[in-house]
């Protein structure tokens, strides 16, 4: 592809109104290189489309890496999709590798039906996979695997088969729990992201007409059939008719129960810690990547991070979802650039899993946890949170400011229900993500500004919040942010916490996984509404962050009732009013 027609790919990705991604600046020719294309029959019978790509010639045995996606493995008539898919054929196999590209059932070139997220069946498919990879004549033997968002989650999938060739994993920006770290983070139904990805999925599966209520995404071309099956895709597209509805599921749910797959039964919606004893049992070498503002996605990688019966190390950057963008992401430091860059990222992946499956190159993973600091760096840690912080708590006076000491009076606020992000935001996982100068937004809400910092302060870890209210309605959509405001009076979102009023209780026990603050169910077995008029205590943990707010700066805390272009608008309808008790507060860690 030479320089015009890249030029033209980037001229349509601005035209569809997304960002520039950075691989379209990397050679992405095939040729000369070794291409296979075949179906697997797997167990039940479903055919399962799996491509091969190797170095143009080797005298060596290779390792494998395997991408399995519900996105289309491949393209034609997809200039974007095929760029892409075509740079990491490229990068792959000059590292010594033999791409093995994957349809998951049900989606693209495969048959047979997609039932949920990251399905049992999904995963049998996988373990066949792996025995067929293994056979093949070019094989040595070794399996890894990578991925990115769902392509992430298959990953993980992957290593819970235990597969005795597998010997690493990279799994980048994917959900550990996708019901509270993305589907509804804090028991609030993410209806842009879930509408969205639901319309997605059917415009890629054949069916736009199911899209409904959801706004079309441009998709060009078509999954690239198995070679010598090109009549195959309309009938491909009928089985592909019965796929899970998730839009359908997701918009009545409140809580985990509500959320089933294409047959009724109970799904934990992509959420890889539902697979924890199959993951603790299988251990396989694991390198999460994630970033602090693509949903709650970092804390999925440090969940698993602190579970000492998993080999993980986490790198967490404060990129968007994928990396991809020219730009780090950093919003204290707009100009610096991705760090590392979109082909660096790439070697290191490669190096990890050679450095497992074959032991011929160094580990470039980090020992345990690599984070960024916003305006500040990169640093490591071998825990979250990380030694040497503490908490310090600030108290929400009715004045309107931050205190050291429990306030006084309340705060009335009249919740704005067009209060909002935007859609550049984290729970669209967007790419850049880009909140803007929050100083207007912030006049639709409740808010409490601090004095100007006479030195820098780093916070690093997960804020918490507890919110004393009474409300005049039983239900809500409770979001705590933590803001920045500078000299000038720009103001800059830093992080939030969210939670859906009839989901306060506490969570009976220990939590499933590492929450890093209080935790909740979100079971409709712990479900309650609100007592309207009497104070109750909302205990919310905000979401990790690590940054230093220079001096001068004032840290804000601000309160919503909405986010109109993300989340449902609790109560449906109606007016409703808050009282915000002086003694709430928010426990900041910073370092002491």
């Amino acid at each position: 592809m030479d320089a015009d027609d890249v030029r033209q790919l980037k001229a349509e990705a601005q035209a569809q109104g997304v960002s520039v991604p950075a691989y379209l600046d990397f050679d992405a020719d095939r040729s000369g290189l070794q291409h296979s294309s075949t179906y697997l029959v797997v167990e039940d019978g479903t055919r399962i489309a799996v491509d091969v790509w190797r170095p143009a010639t080797s005298d060596v045995l290779l390792p494998a890496a395997i991408r399995s996606t519900r996105y289309w493995r491949d393209a034609v008539g997809s200039p974007i999709v095929e760029h892409r898919v075509g740079v990491e054929i490229r990068l792959w196999t000059q590292a010594g590798f033999a791409l093995v590209l994957v349809d998951a059932r049900g989606t693209g070139a495969s048959g047979g039906r997609w039932p949920n997220t990251i399905s049992d069946g999904e995963r049998a498919d996988l373990r066949m996979v792996a025995d067929w990879v293994v056979a093949q004549p070019w094989s040595d033997g070794t399996v890894g695997g990578w991925g990115t968002s769902y392509e992430g989650s298959t990953t993980l999938l992957l290593a819970s088969t235990g597969h005795p060739a597998l010997k690493a994993v990279v799994a980048r920006f994917a959900p550990y729990d996708a019901f509270h770290h993305i589907g509804f983070p804090g028991g609030i139904p993410n209806d842009g992201f879930l509408g969205g990805w639901a319309a997605f999925n059917w415009i890629l599966d054949g069916h736009p007409q199911r899209a409904l209520g959801a706004e079309l995404l441009p998709v060009s071309g078509a999954p690239r059939p198995v070679d010598g099956h090109d009549a195959d895709l309309d009938a491909l597209r009928d089985e592909h008719a019965d796929n899970w509805d998730l839009a359908a599921v997701t918009s009545a749910a409140v809580s985990r129960e509500d959320v089933t797959d294409a047959d009724g039964a109970f799904s934990e919606l992509a959420g890889a810690h539902g697979r924890i004893a199959q993951l603790r049992a299988a251990r396989v070498p694991t390198w999460l990547w994630s970033a602090w503002y693509d949903g709650a996605y970092a804390a999925s990688a440090l969940a698993q991070l602190m579970d000492d019966d998993l080999d993980v190390r986490v790198t967490i950057g404060p990129w968007p979802h994928g990396a991809i963008t020219p730009m780090l992401g950093d919003p204290l430091d707009r100009a610096a650039p991705m760090d590392p860059t979109y082909d660096e990222q790439q070697r290191m992946l490669a190096g990890f899993l050679r450095h497992h499956q074959t032991g011929s190159t160094g580990d470039p993973s980090p020992r345990r946890l690599r984070y960024y600091t916003l305006g500040d760096g990169w640093h490591e840690a071998d825990f979250w949170p990380p030694t040497g912080f503490e908490m310090r708590r600030l108290w929400l006076d009715g004045d309107g400011s931050l205190a050291d000491k429990p306030g006084s009076g309340a705060t009335a606020y009249d919740v704005d229900f067009t209060a909002t992000t935007g859609r550049s935001n984290r729970w669209w996982l967007a790419a850049p993500v880009d909140y803007g100068d929050r100083r207007d937004e912030d006049k639709k809400l409740a808010v409490w500004d601090g004095e100007p910092l006479e030195s820098d302060l780093e916070i690093t870890g997960n804020p918490v919040a507890m919110l004393c209210l009474t409300s005049s309605a039983d239900d809500g959509a409770y979001i705590v942010y933590l803001e920045t405001v500078d000299p000038d009076g720009a103001v800059t979102y830093l992080t939030e916490g969210n939670l859906r009023g009839i989901h306060r209780r506490p969570g009976e026990g220990a939590p499933p996984y590492a929450t890093f603050g209080p935790w909740h169910s979100y079971s409709a077995t712990d479900a309650a509404p609100l007592p309207i008029g009497d104070e109750v205590e909302l205990a919310i943990t905000l979401w990790p962050i690590s940054v230093r707010v220079p001096a001068g700066y004032r840290l804000r805390v601000a309160v919503a009732g909405a986010d109109a272009d993300s989340f449902r608008r609790i109560p449906t309808e109606g007016d409703v009013q808050l009282s915000i008790s002086g003694d709430s507060w928010l426990d900041l860690p910073v370092r002491g």
